[in-house]
Formats: C-alpha cells, sequence, structure tokens
C-alpha cells in the first residue's frame, strides 16, 4: 500500500503497515477499514468527516441511529473512494434506503463532504451523483438543507468545466424547485440564466428551467407561463419535432378538464401548436378529445378565450388526418346545385379553393368540380375561367404531399372535358409530368405515367404527340431500359416496343424501328420465362413494321453461328414463328427455293 502525504493509495501485494512505517505516516491514519471493502484512496479529510466508522465498536451498543448513521458514512465512503464496481453498489443502496435513512441523516453526512474544498473534481462530482439520486425519491432533503444552503453547495459545479457535471446539477437544481416551489428559486434562476462572466452558468440555468415539471407545479401563474412556453416551441418546431412533446400529451389533456380562464386558454394554445405536428392517424383521437372543450368555450363571454378556440379550432381543420363528417353531403349538394344552374355558375364560385392551404379542402373541391364537370361536361366555361381552372388544377396536383387518387381522376377528367382547348397549356402540363417523372419517389413517378395516359387521347386531338414525346424523351428511356441491369426494366421496354411497333406500321419509322431492333435482339439469350416472352413478342413485332426479310438476316447470323448457346436461341427464334415471319422472307430471297 502507497502512502502519500495525503493519504494511501492501495497497492496490490504489499505490505500495509511496513509501508506505512517506511512512509513516516501518522499512527492515526488506517490502512484498512472494517465493513467497507476495496477502496482506491484514503485521505486525511475523510478521517475528519468520517472518524464514527474508523472506530472499532460493538454493534450491539450502538442505537438505531448510530448504526444508521455509520451505515450512511461506510456507504459515502464506498461511493467516494471505492472501485467502480464498489462504487455501483453503494449508489444503488443509498438510492434504494433512501427512505429508510430519512431526509436528515442524509443531509447531515452529505453537505459537511461537499463543502470540503480539498476535494478533486471526480470526488465533487460524484457526491453531487449521490444528492441528485436520492432526491427523486425523497424531496424532504431541500427541505431539510434549505435553499441557501442547497444553492451554496452546489454553487462551485453551476460553471464546472464538464457538461455532464452541469447538466446532473441542474437535475439536482430541478429536484430543489419541485420540493420547495419555483418562486423561492427565481431569483436565482434569474441571476443564473443572465449571467455574463459564464456561459457554462447561463447553460446550467437553462437546463434546470428545462428539467422543472412546470404543468403540474402548485402555482397557477408557472403552469400559465409553462403552457404558453410549449405552445411557443411547438410553433417554432413546426411541422416538425411531435417526439419531443410526448411525455407532454397527458399533463396538458388533463389539464384543459382542470384548469379555467387564463391558464385554459394557455393549455389549449399549447395543443393547438401540438395538433398539426402529429401523425394523420393519431390527431384524430386527440382532436375528439378538445373538440368538447372547444364547444363548452364558444359561449365564453371572455373574447380572449373566443379568439383562442377560433384558432385551435382552425388549426384542427386543418390538421392531417381530420375526416369532416359532412364531406360527402357537401360535395353531392353542390353537383346537385350545378343540376338545377350552370357549370360556370358552380365551378367559378368554387375554382380560387384549389389553391387553398388546406390539402383536405383542396381535395374537397377538386372531388366537387370533377363530378360537376364528369356529368354536365365544360361546354359552358368561358376562356377567363378556363384559365382559371387549369391553373387551378395543375397547383393542387403539384402541391400534393401524398399521391393521391382523386387528384389524379380530377386532373384526367377536367382536360379530357376541355378537349382540344387545353392546347395552350401544354406546356405547363408536361412541364409538370416530365419533373414527376424524374422524381425518386417509384409512387410519384406511376402518378406522372397514369396521368400521361389519362391524357393521351386529348393531346392526339391537339396534335401534339411528337411535342410530348420531344419532352418526355421516349427513346432516350427505352435505350437506357434496354440496356438496364434489372429485368423487370427490359421486360417492361420489350412490351413497349411491341405496340410501338404494332403502332407505326406502314408509317415511315423503320430507322427508329431498326435501332430498337438491335437492342433488343441481343436479350433474347435470356433465360427468365417472362423476359424471354416479352422479347418475343417484341420480335414478332417487329416482322409487321421492318418486313420478314430483316428479322431473316437476324435468324440466319444465329444459325450459322459457331456457338451451341447462339444457335439454339436461333433454332428458338424459327420454332413456331416460320410460317408467319421466317418463310416470306426466305421465298423473297430464295425464289428458286420455293
Amino acid at each position: 500500500m502507497s502512502i502519500t502525504e495525503v493519504g494511501f493509495h492501495s497497492l496490490e501485494g504489499s505490505d500495509d503497515a511496513a509501508a506505512a512505517a517506511a512512509a513516516g505516516l501518522a499512527p492515526d491514519l488506517p490502512t484498512e477499514i472494517p465493513g467497507v471493502g476495496s477502496l482506491a484512496f484514503f485521505k486525511a479529510e475523510d478521517a475528519q468527516y468520517l472518524a464514527k466508522i474508523l472506530k472499532e465498536e460493538d454493534e450491539t451498543e450502538l442505537s438505531m441511529d448510530e448504526m444508521k448513521e455509520c451505515k450512511i458514512m461506510c456507504l459515502l465512503l464506498k461511493i467516494k473512494n471505492g472501485t467502480p464496481p464498489v462504487r455501483k453498489t453503494a449508489l444503488r443502496q443509498i438510492t434504494d434506503k433512501a427512505r429508510e435513512f430519512g431526509a436528515g441523516p442524509l443531509v447531515d453526512k452529505i453537505l459537511p463532504l461537499l463543502m470540503e474544498r480539498t476535494f478533486e473534481d471526480q470526488e465533487r462530482h460524484l457526491l453531487v451523483k449521490v444528492i441528485d439520486r436520492p432526491l427523486l425519491i425523497d424531496e424532504d432533503y431541500s427541505k431539510s438543507a434549505g435553499l441557501a444552503y442547497m444553492i451554496s453547495t452546489m454553487r462551485l459545479d453551476i460553471d464546472h468545466a464538464d457538461e455532464y457535471v452541469r447538466n446532473t446539477t441542474a437535475g439536482a437544481f430541478s429536484m430543489v424547485a419541485s420540493a420547495l416551489g419555483i418562486p423561492s428559486l427565481l431569483p436565482f434562476l434569474e441571476a443564473v440564466c443572465g449571467s455574463k462572466k459564464s456561459w457554462q452558468a447561463r447553460h446550467t440555468g437553462i437546463r434546470i428551467v428545462q428539467q422543472i415539471d412546470g404543468l403540474q407545479d402548485e402555482q397557477q401563474k408557472v403552469r400559465t407561463m409553462t403552457a404558453l412556453a410549449l405552445a411557443a416551441l411547438a410553433e417554432a418546431a413546426a411541422p416538425y419535432g411531435i417526439e419531443s412533446f410526448d411525455n407532454l400529451l397527458k399533463p396538458l389533456w388533463v389539464g384543459i378538464r382542470l384548469h379555467r380562464g387564463k391558464s385554459l386558454a394557455a393549455f389549449l394554445k399549447a395543443i393547438g401548436f401540438i395538433l398539426p405536428l402529429m401523425d394523420p392517424e393519431y390527431v384524430s383521437y386527440y382532436i375528439k378529445e378538445v373538440t368538447i372543450i372547444l364547444i363548452r368555450e364558444f359561449q365564453t363571454s371572455n373574447e380572449e378565450m373566443k379568439k383562442i378556440v377560433l384558432k385551435v379550432v382552425q388549426q384542427c381543420a386543418a390538421t392531417e388526418g381530420v375526416t369532416p363528417q359532412n364531406y360527402r353531403q357537401v360535395v353531392e349538394t353542390t353537383v346537385e346545385l350545378a343540376q338545377k344552374s350552370v357549370v360556370a355558375e358552380i365551378v367559378g364560385r368554387i375554382v380560387n379553393d384549389l389553391k387553398d392551404e388546406a390539402k383536405p379542402y383542396r381535395k374537397m373541391v377538386m372531388e366537387t368540380i370533377t363530378k360537376v364537370v364528369a356529368s354536365l361536361g365544360a361546354s359552358d366555361i368561358d376562356e377567363g375561367l378556363e384559365v382559371r381552372l387549369v391553373n387551378g388544377i395543375i397547383y393542387s396536383f403539384q402541391e400534393q404531399t401524398t399521391e393521391d387518387q382523386v387528384m389524379l381522376d380530377g386532373f384526367g377528367t377536367v382536360v379530357n372535358a376541355l378537349g382540344i382547348r387545353v392546347k395552350p397549356y401544354l406546356t405547363q402540363i408536361v412541364s409538370t409530368i416530365l419533373w414527376r417523372l424524374n422524381n425518386k419517389n417509384a409512387k410519384v413517378r406511376q402518378q406522372a405515367a397514369d396521368l400521361t395516359t389519362r391524357l393521351a387521347v386529348v393531346i392526339k386531338q391537339c396534335g401534339a404527340l411528337s411535342f410530348v414525346f420531344e419532352h418526355t424523351s421516349v427513346m432516350t428511356m427505352l435505350e437506357d431500359a434496354l440496356t438496364d441491369c434489372d429485368l423487370v426494366h427490359r421486360r417492361t421496354a420489350s412490351t413497349i416496343i411491341k405496340h410501338l411497333a404494332l403502332g407505326v406500321a406502314g408509317l415511315g419509322c423503320e430507322d427508329s424501328m431498326l435501332h430498337l431492333m438491335n437492342l433488343v435482339w441481343p436479350n433474347c439469350f435470356e433465360t427468365s420465362p417472362h423476359v424471354i416472352g416479352a422479347v418475343m413478342d417484341a420480335v414478332e413485332a417487329m416482322h409487321v413494321t421492318l418486313g420478314p426479310g430483316v428479322l431473316l438476316s437476324y435468324v440466319l447470323q444465329g444459325l450459322f453461328h459457331p456457338a451451341r448457346k447462339v444457335l439454339a436461341q436461333g433454332v428458338l427464334c424459327i420454332d413456331g414463328r416460320a410460317p408467319v415471319t421466317l418463310v416470306p422472307g426466305a421465298r423473297n430471297a430464295y425464289p428458286l427455293v420455293a
């Protein structure tokens, strides 16, 4: 055991007594402490505060209070000077037995140790940790010691360089505030948060405020200000951050049932700003709960309360996941009104709402316009209303956050109803589709493709198919798909080419089809039944556009190839397709054989 001027440090395999004598240590400094176990070190200051456990006394002669006192000192010594396993066990024991020991004996032993200025930072940190843990169980610590004593004891750790020490100190002070009341701690918090000497002190002050449970404070003003602070935080964090407010939902919903007046207004305001942060599947439940309070408060005479209630109602209505009860009745009633009047009258009144901020309302307007136009047509829509209508449906389609079938149906219905009148707006429409076709989200690309198929008839009427293909770069996409590593892409491209080949037969597109044939032909060596089926369908469609002679030249190259796999594939192309595609080509090439 290595002996120094200030105590000893434990060394395994050494003779304690001999080492102590060699160092000339005072004989009253202990080298072993019964009932404590292995210690990493022991200082002279420890003997001053923990002298009672250094004496060998008969436990049978000690009173209950004296036994508690000795047990507390043993645990504190293990925590401060023990090895990590011993310290961990002692911390757990002092936490579990905090109520049994009582606040008085614990405070009497802990606070003098904290006041000792010769202790190192690590020792002081461990003692602060001891205070923090039992305070979570027994708040009588603070009441027993008093606010001034607690502040003076932990004051040095407020601007400590180690952030972990500062956070632990802040947690201890938050429990002091809960025990003694926040008003008594406010002057201290104001001074700490406004400190100009140390940013660490300001950091600790803000952490104390953060950890104080203000929603359930006994002071009404504190609860009100806490709710208003939460409202401001939720407003600033929107539309993110619901995870940070999860543990506040229950106190807020309990609070709106218990409070009245200004406190209720603050709680409702906080709830109103937290609701838009929630996921759509959960928000409907919370809105049902708060609606009961909102209906009751509509009868109040307080103007400020009415404003807050109306604001919360507005926030509830704009939240995703809220399904209006009379949605269907409103849409059907509007359609019936259009039946009695004219389309332009009804559509003109609601078309501007396609650009409303609330997505659910935009969806309802789009569904209404879709049904009106689908049943009555768009013949009486004038040019001015036509411009507003097309701009509105493009805006609604672009602003949707989730791919909605209502928007897709509405876009297709309105454009098809307008017919050739939509030609001036094709540039806007095609640019919208092109942007979505290049989107990373597969659902967005799929919806853009669905919209293209719905608009194809109108685009053909406008004579703008070449214009659309120029913007969407169909040939480039087919080239990329036919050379892609993914089998699904090649299969889909082969199916598209089959329809293209059949559609452009006799229209002078042989050069383009021959270019695609050169990309399709290498895929005939695929073994996947789905891919080879699509490729063979595309090859068979090519003979309609290119003629049997061209197709025969591709097959003959395979029949005279030295590789067995290529030869087998040439035979596969002949099998089942020769009477239709190859025999006419052979007769043209070799008339004497025929």
